[in-house]
């Protein structure tokens, strides 16, 4: 069974090098595993930024499908927070 937490760690890891940026945001956020969404989101959970992660989207393994670039879904969603 996957830890989808270990999971997100592994991203922010390999974003550190490629978005910087980013992965600090990422790295300081709570992250929540959820099935309340189909996919993954950002948003405000009380006072706290969250990142809200389906298990069933979150492939395990995809720290390794990271791409130099990713980091333009962060950028799309960063006005969103």
């Amino acid at each position: 069974m996957k830890d989808i937490n270990e999971e997100v760690s592994r991203c922010i890891i390999q974003m550190l090098l490629k978005e910087p940026f980013f992965a600090h945001l990422l790295s300081g956020i709570v992250r929540n595993v959820t099935k309340e969404i189909p996919t993954a989101a950002v948003g405000l959970r009380g006072s706290n930024i969250n990142l809200f992660v389906n298990d069933n989207f979150f492939p395990e393994g995809a720290y390794h499908r990271i791409q130099p670039g990713s980091g333009h879904q962060a950028r799309n969603t960063a006005p969103h927070v």
